[in-house]
């Protein structure tokens, strides 16, 4: 390796990192405990001893998508397009998990998607379309599929438009099937995949490191990153949390207060939109769940 290098970290794992430059990997580690890369970071890299390469540098980001995991911060990937949201007929999945990637999406400027998996199991395809309609902006599209039926012309007609030419992030809860769709769009991938547990009614934890996948269209690359169980929101800032409902925008202005909340305020636009049927009242009520929420934890 040369003395210094420009790359891109394509591989997190707990003790390391494996960054690509010119078609080369190197296996990396951290310089500094302010040093904080991510998957997706363009990093400047020095090499240290023959066999020891140190990330010194981390490159300016375009976004950073986080979550937030009790009283802990993490990062999940910088420097992407799009946002994947993997979810399925079975098992259960949680609105509450999908509204917060939502807004977190929004609040970092990232495109979403959602992908409703398991669209085979026809008797339970339209109650979790609805649940999701129940949560989501109007803008944002589901995509139906079958991960375990996926085929060259699914892909292309229904995954491929959105992939292209982007650097997306996969994320959903475990069992979801986004191991099987990853392995379907990149069949060298060999991700691990499980079913869910029938007893418990969740999924079980099949990735354990994050990593970059190159697709064979042109400038097109899928994040893979571990099965959640929780996505929380406790980074992101009150005057952000408008971010995740843009059908606000439309009534904003007829506030009579500057600072309104869209809580409780008199002469609010937004209240009035929703009692006048133009913002749908799931989603004003899941609004007001999320206010609610950010006030109780700023108490702790």
């Amino acid at each position: 390796m040369k003395n210094n290098i420009i790359g891109r970290v394509v591989e997190f794992h707990k003790q390391y990192y494996i960054v690509e430059s010119d078609n080369c990997l190197y296996k990396c580690y951290i310089k500094g405990k302010k040093n904080d890369a991510t998957i997706g970071d363009w990093v400047k890299v020095t090499q240290e001893s023959y066999d020891k390469n140190c990330i010194v540098n981390i490159l300016d980001r375009r976004n950073i998508f986080y979550r937030s995991d009790k009283n802990k911060i993490k990062k999940l990937a910088a420097n992407i397009d799009h946002v994947i949201i993997i979810v399925a007929t079975k098992p259960e999945f949680s609105t509450e998990t999908i509204a917060n990637i939502i807004l977190e999406s929004f609040r970092s400027k990232i495109d979403v998607t959602i992908v409703l998996n398991k669209d085979d199991l026809k008797e339970d395809l339209s109650k979790s379309i609805e649940k999701i309609n129940a949560v989501k902006p109007e803008e944002i599209k589901i995509i139906t599929l079958s991960a375990k039926y996926l085929n060259n012309q699914d892909i292309n007609n229904k995954l491929m438009p959105i992939l292209n030419n982007r650097t997306t992030l996969l994320v959903g809860q475990s069992g979801m099937g986004k191991s099987t769709i990853i392995n379907r769009l990149v069949p060298s991938a060999n991700a691990a995949t499980n079913e869910y547990s029938k007893h418990l009614g969740t999924g079980r934890h099949t990735t354990s490191y994050t990593k970059i996948y190159k697709l064979n269209f042109e400038n097109s690359f899928i994040i893979d990153s571990p099965g959640i169980q929780e996505f929380s929101i406790g980074h992101i800032k009150l005057n952000e949390i408008d971010n995740g409902f843009p059908e606000f925008k439309n009534f904003i202005d007829e506030c009579q207060f500057y600072n309104c909340t869209h809580y409780h305020e008199p002469f609010c636009g937004v209240i009035q939109a929703v009692t006048d049927n133009r913002i749908k009242k799931t989603r004003y009520s899941l609004y007001k769940k999320i206010i609610k929420e950010y006030q109780e934890n700023k108490k702790l």
